[in-house]
């Protein structure tokens, strides 16, 4: 399904309308949170009223809840248990690849990659966008932008108790609290603290244990001050700590083949992350001014087994030695900072319009390790080499990254008639990159010819765009909406290893450079939403066709055990999202939704990869969600105000998958289905629920190097209770 660009022009020019600088078709779902702890995420399936097609009506966990009930929107858990990777209508990420899509929690982003996988306390409200929305929501935003708020302060002592058990032994506790704090509505708090203990669902058949165990301990404290009316402050805190095992990859000769996991390492998974913000508005006589500060600390250590990912006496390397086999560790340790500065319209304003500044700084030590495995065990390495025992250190490389991020940005919103309305926005970004080579000299394998790898050596190169976005809208009644958006995307260059080019050519691997090109895009959407019958029915409907050129990818190099990205020259998306809501009988509603995104290598160093599939890339993606939610009144309370009850099924269907820009075997379509079913009164609630309830075995990734691949297990079945409480000072 390729659409020309004249034809898509055409629709955009026949359907005037728009979404908010950046926003979708449709406004921000919202969330009501129940007092339940992991019980699988719902999407709404009440009609949208007025633009709100669908909301979710239990927490959200981790950016999988969202992703697996939006039409185009996947998100792949690799190893370790920082490599989360979201695609949005084909823009993805990988390992090395600054993140596609921008996550902002209570108006501050989230500064490192690794975040992603970070689990979300007390979530309120979701907006997920597609496409490009850098000119108003900030840099890394290529394939879009999750906006996730979290509750204010409460009028009044708010606090709910949460336990969940799971049928693998594990657990999960989880306490929220709310106050005012003196005069109500000028100091107060609301805090999260949640501990869990998943003992893991994917079984390690040579060990005898489960290989994905998971221990995390997470927190999030908002404080508020808000002196005068003209004047608020907020200050967040959020900290986390996980332990568990990694890696536990297998190696299978397509996408489709699922084995078990045999290592005799279990392995080890330490990931810390912190991060603190501070914001102030301001309302003066120009105009709203708004101060972001943030500041972020990740950290992560990871050991375990290394290729061909068997036990010892049963790998490759040990029928060739007799004495040992290879294991792996992996470590960075990052710290970002970010400050914008923001004036917008005052309120009441004929015309809408904003303007600032924003700057990033990174700071980064990154080191991956290859250690014999002689079946002594695996001692993770960091900054220094392995000692020797148990694991004496083979290979080892480490960088210093310094990276930094400056842009300005601006954005008006006419009204040109009552039903009419423009947007237009920009925004000009630099970004610095810098590394310098810290692989002691020994360690650096020398170019078959070229430039030599060196100790020290520091490369640095900057990148800029202009990153523009119009869009308009055409109302002609308050239950109907056209609209049409333009708009381009970016995301920065950066280094692989020197040499590697040199060794990419003298193994006949083409695309393989010793930096990467920046990636840049350009978005034409084209769309209506619209609710019936006294919103009982909404629907909505986007087509958009994008042309990226310099496509970033991840690229193995067995010759020199390296990891890479590389460019594709030219790549073209089109599709379209389909999304229906309705409300069948008072106590009965159902959500649907459908994304199609049809990806074309259009131009590749490699030219085998031309008219193939880009990597990571779903080509569709279905959601249907039914629930059934009605008051009981119990035999020994004839006459009280009776209990709710909640039936809700939510499936997913994730089409062909690509891996790889050689388009080698694709991951058949995958079907998942949830359900929860509970019961509650108006302060307590006790749900049963499972997740893949149909205990679908898939791979969740699959990483192709020659003619196989490293693959990573998706959980089977999960199966839990939620018992929970609430408390209130009313």
């Amino acid at each position: 399904m390729n659409l020309s660009r004249r034809t898509f022009v055409a629709v955009v020019a026949s359907a005037i309308s728009t979404v908010c600088f950046a926003q979708p078709a449709l406004p921000p779902r919202t969330i009501s949170v129940e007092p339940s702890v992991s019980a699988p995420t719902e999407v709404a399936v009440a009609p949208m009223p007025a633009r709100q097609l669908s909301e979710r009506s239990a927490p959200i966990g981790t950016l999988d809840d969202i992703a697996f009930t939006e039409p185009n929107v996947t998100l792949i858990r690799s190893q370790p248990a920082s490599q989360a990777f979201m695609t949005v209508r084909g823009v993805s990420q990988n390992r090395g690849i600054a993140p596609s899509v921008a996550v902002i929690v209570d108006g501050v982003p989230l500064l490192h990659e690794a975040q992603l996988g970070e689990r979300l306390l007390q979530v309120e409200s979701v907006e997920v966008t597609r496409g490009p929305s850098d000119a108003l929501r900030g840099r890394g935003s290529l394939g879009g932008t999750v906006i996730i708020d979290t509750p204010g302060v409460p009028e009044s002592f708010q606090m709910g108790l949460g336990l969940a058990t799971l049928h693998s032994g594990g657990w999960e506790t989880r306490l929220d609290a709310g106050a005012p704090i003196g005069e109500a509505g000028k100091l107060g708090y609301s805090a999260s603290v949640l501990t869990s203990d998943t003992h893991g669902l994917i079984e390690n058949t040579y060990l005898g244990s489960n290989s994905d165990p998971r221990r995390e301990t997470a927190g999030r404290f908002r404080f508020a001050w808000q002196p005068t009316d003209r004047l608020h402050t907020e200050t967040a805190l959020y900290s986390s700590r996980m332990s568990g095992f990694a890696p536990y990859f297998t190696v299978v000769d397509d996408p489709n083949t699922v084995v078990p996991v045999r290592v005799n390492n279990s392995g080890m998974d330490e990931l810390s992350v912190d991060q603190v913000s501070f914001k102030v508005d301001l309302s003066t006589p120009l105009g709203v001014f708004a101060s972001i500060s943030a500041l972020a600390d990740v950290e992560e250590l990871a050991a375990g087994d290394d290729f061909d990912f068997l036990p010892r006496q049963e790998s490759f390397l040990y029928s060739l030695t007799h004495l040992f086999d290879l294991a792996q560790s992996e470590y960075f340790d990052a710290r970002s900072a970010s400050q914008e500065f923001r004036l917008s319209s005052p309120e009441g304003s004929r015309i809408d319009w904003s303007a600032g500044a924003y700057y990033a700084q990174l700071d980064q030590f990154v080191s991956q390790s290859r250690l014999l495995d002689l079946g002594l065990g695996i001692a993770p390495v960091s900054r220094t080499l392995s000692p020797g025992l148990p694991s004496p250190q083979s290979g080892f490389r480490a960088d210093d990254q310094a990276n930094s991020t400056w842009s300005v940005y601006g954005g008006v919103d006419i009204s040109l008639s009552e039903r009419l309305a423009l947007e237009a926005s920009a925004r000009r970004t630099r970004e610095q990159r810098e590394q310098t080579t810290r692989t002691p000299q020994e360690f650096l394998r020398p170019a078959p010819v070229g430039p030599q790898p060196t100790t020290g050596e520091v490369r640095n190169n900057a990148w800029s765009a202009w990153q523009p976005t119009v869009a308009l809208k055409y109302e002609p009644s308050k239950n109907f909406r056209v609209f049409g958006r333009y708009s381009s995307g970016f995301r920065a260059g950066g280094f692989n290893q020197v040499g590697v080019a040199a060794f990419a050519l003298t193994n006949g691997v083409l695309g393989i450079e010793d930096s990467f090109a920046p990636e840049e895009s350009d978005t034409l959407e084209a769309g209506f939403d619209a609710t019936f019958r006294d919103d009982k029915f909404s629907t909505a409907l986007t087509l958009f066709d994008i042309r990226a050129h310099d496509v970033q990818y991840f690229i193995p190099l067995l010759a020199n055990a390296s990891q890479n990205v590389a460019n594709l020259d030219r790549v073209t998306y089109s599709g379209f999202e389909l999304q229906f809501g309705a409300k069948l009988m008072p106590a009965l509603d159902l959500v649907a939704g459908y994304g199609l995104t049809d990806s074309e290598i259009k131009n590749a160093a490699n030219p085998t990869h031309i008219g193939n599939e880009v990597p990571f890339n779903s080509h569709d993606t279905a959601n249907v969600g039914i629930r059934y939610q009605r008051r009981v009144r119990p035999p020994y309370d004839p006459g009280g105000a009776g209990l709710s009850l909640l039936i809700r099924a939510d499936y997913r269907r994730i089409g062909d998958t690509y891996w790889s820009p050689a388009s080698l075997e694709a991951r058949d379509p995958v079907n998942v289905v949830d359900f929860r079913i509970g019961i509650g009164g108006a302060s307590w609630a006790l749900m049963i629920w499972a997740r893949n309830a149909g205990d679908t075995t898939y791979n969740a990734e699959f990483s192709p190097f020659e003619d196989r691949g490293l693959a990573v297990q998706a959980p089977p079945l999960q199966i839990g209770i939620d018992l929970s409480k609430s408390f209130s000072a009313n």
